[in-house]
């Protein structure tokens, strides 16, 4: 599927950083436009300052993927890089993190987000 990509953190990625991957719907009712421009504008500035954070990015499904009777599986993946595990759960006790927490509701569903978190292999080059 295409994807419009949002970077809203470019670090270095260490050698054997964790990868979580986030599958993002919008909130109920909110129009995707709204949607897109709040995670990008206004969530991202937010989660983006979570100090161990290497590196953040959005994926945000191209326009293209809603039309006719299209409905998508997810409106975006967020990714984010870290340089360990340790570094992703001390992550969580920041108050950068709380306030990411607190400004979920304004744009995601109740619930919690499906995840996955891996580490990047090289296979081919």
């Amino acid at each position: 599927m295409p994807v419009d990509v949002h970077v809203a953190k470019d670090g270095p990625i260490p050698p054997r950083a964790v990868k979580n991957i986030e599958f993002v719907n919008r909130r109920p009712g909110m129009p995707l436009d709204a949607f897109r421009s709040y995670w990008r504008d206004v969530h991202g500035p937010l989660a983006a300052r979570i100090p161990v954070i290497r590196r953040y990015e959005q994926y945000h499904l191209a326009m293209s993927e809603y039309q006719g009777a299209r409905n998508p599986a997810y409106d975006g993946l967020a990714v984010t890089w870290f340089a360990s595990t340790a570094d992703m759960r001390q992550g969580t006790t920041t108050p950068e993190y709380a306030a990411t927490r607190a400004d979920e509701p304004n744009f995601l569903p109740d619930g919690h987000l499906p995840i996955i978190i891996t580490r990047e292999r090289t296979v081919f080059g």
